[in-house]
């Protein structure tokens, strides 16, 4: 790898850096559960140019009531997903980090 290839990376890995930080800082000002939820996918479509963004959370986990709570209006369908912890890691080929 030379050191073109190496810089290139450095600057990918700092602008995604950048934009999760941006979304952080904006979501960490949200104090209604609901906003949050619609600010957080909203922010990482838009920052990230993304068509369409959700959330896929672990029946069962600490977060999955609040989830389930939003699950069931309509606006959430599409956007929350409660899956059990196996099929996700069936799904995600037991990959714990992206590829």
């Amino acid at each position: 790898m030379d050191i073109h290839t190496l810089f290139e990376q450095l600057k990918q890995k700092d602008t995604l850096a950048r934009k999760f930080h941006e979304i952080e800082a904006h979501v960490l000002t949200i104090s209604n559960y609901q906003v949050l939820f619609k600010e957080l996918l909203d922010q990482i479509q838009l920052k990230f140019g993304v068509p369409l963004v959700w959330l896929s959370i672990i029946q069962g986990s600490e977060v999955s009531k609040l989830a389930k709570q939003l699950s069931d209006k309509e606006i959430w369908r599409e956007r929350i997903n409660i899956i059990g912890r196996e099929d996700l890691l069936d799904i995600t080929a037991h990959q714990m980090t992206p590829a």
